[in-house]
């Protein structure tokens, strides 16, 4: 058997959070840092969605303040998300959020 030496490996995916929601486990990650991804686990089914979040013209990478509203932005998905399935009223703030996520998401998919 061959020893495997070590080298540097870079990961594509990287775990922004981990944590439970009413009660629902929900990962957030990123992959090959421009898609953004939630799992959601509820009455033990899974749950998904995306953002996809390109760095502004003339740049190669998101900045920091981007990567983190970007999360917040999945991050409310996957709460409006949990809300909806355990039928919980959303309240104008979350609804808000919601439709920033739509927006997002439907502006990303025209570029």
């Amino acid at each position: 058997m061959a020893k495997l030496k070590g080298k540097r490996v870079r990961g594509r995916v990287e775990v922004l959070k981990a944590m439970k929601y009413r009660g629902c486990m929900v990962y957030v990650r990123r992959y090959d840092k421009e898609i953004f991804t939630y799992d959601a686990v509820i009455d033990g089914e899974i749950y998904f969605g995306y953002l996809v979040m390109k760095p502004k013209k003339g740049t190669t990478k998101l900045t920091d303040e981007e990567v983190q509203s970007t999360r917040n932005l999945i991050w409310a998905g996957a709460e409006t998300t949990i809300d909806t399935k355990l039928g919980i009223k959303l309240d104008k703030a979350t609804k808000k959020k919601a439709q920033a996520v739509i927006e997002l998401a439907e502006e990303t998919n025209l570029n």
